[in-house]
């Protein structure tokens, strides 16, 4: 079981969309509102979303890294101008390196 909200009543109410705590607006769920994947009781086991781990990355902005070219499909040499993170946790997987192929020009 996942703990969750009713944030919105379909079809006069006979289904329901669904956001679970803890996790983003896109895992929201459209469920018929007699479903027996609802109750309002706490079960005795809730699912915990899993925790993810915050992890230092050690490319900084200035290294320089080899690059698989995704249009050549060659490796090349890049600098890393930037680095982005989608959400707050900056988990490893959600990195965005931004480079620039090195003796390219800028536009």
């Amino acid at each position: 079981w996942r703990e969750g909200a009713i944030v919105q009543e379909l079809n006069n109410g006979t289904k329901w969309k669904i956001h679970y705590v803890g996790f983003k607006a896109k895992f929201d769920e459209i469920i018929d509102s007699q479903s027996d994947r609802l109750t309002f009781k706490k079960p005795e086991y809730v699912v915990p979303k899993r925790k993810k781990k915050k992890v230092k990355h050690t490319i900084q902005i200035g290294d320089n890294v080899l690059v698989l070219h995704p249009i050549k499909q060659i490796w090349k040499w890049a600098i890393i101008v930037g680095i982005s993170h989608e959400d707050e946790d900056q988990v490893l997987c959600d990195l965005k390196y931004h480079i620039h192929y090195i003796g390219y020009r800028t536009n």
